[in-house]
């Protein structure tokens, strides 16, 4: 799963359903769901209005048993800006 998290403004047509005012802040979350071949077969789109959504991150350091010392080894991980 591929996961955008983006603020934005509450569109006119779902400020009513949302209760929130209309051009109010937002939280949209974007995910992308794809297969063990890497072919998408699901996309969600949800709005979350200001302070309606919170996102909680637990790091937990733990010994690498690919390394002679125990030492972590860098992420090769891509980060991109959504413009």
């Amino acid at each position: 799963m591929h996961q955008t998290v983006a603020a934005a403004v509450v569109p006119n047509e779902f400020a009513k359903a949302l209760g929130a005012d209309a051009g109010s802040a937002v939280l949209e979350v974007l995910r992308r769901y794809l297969d063990s071949h890497g072919r998408l077969f699901e996309i969600s789109e949800s709005i979350h209005p200001a302070r309606r959504y919170v996102v909680t991150s637990v790091l937990k350091r733990v010994d690498n048993p690919g390394t002679a010392d125990g030492r972590a080894t860098r992420s090769s991980g891509k980060t991109r800006s959504r413009a």
